[in-house]
């Protein structure tokens, strides 16, 4: 018997989904990619980031199918768990 979903469940590798994880794991491993997102700031804040990444990412990162997706992306997480 399948047991019921939880919220946790809905998560994509303990991140809200699968577009906020996909960013965060190409701003994480991508060393000149961080660099250009975070344009020297140690910590940039939600809309730089947004801005930032849409600016050095156009057209969504390599594993996205388009720009859309970044609609999906929860920033604020990634502020969070990658900048602290």
């Amino acid at each position: 018997m399948l047991e019921s979903s939880t919220i946790e469940d809905k998560k994509f590798n303990g991140w809200k989904n699968w577009q906020t994880w996909n960013v965060s794991l190409w701003l994480n491993n991508d060393e000149g990619l961080y660099m250009s997102i975070v344009n020297v700031k140690p910590k940039p804040d939600v809309v730089e980031l947004e801005a930032n990444t849409r600016r050095a990412l156009p057209d969504g990162t390599p594993d996205m199918d388009s720009s859309k997706e970044y609609t999906g992306v929860c920033w604020s997480e990634i502020l969070e768990k990658c900048f602290e």
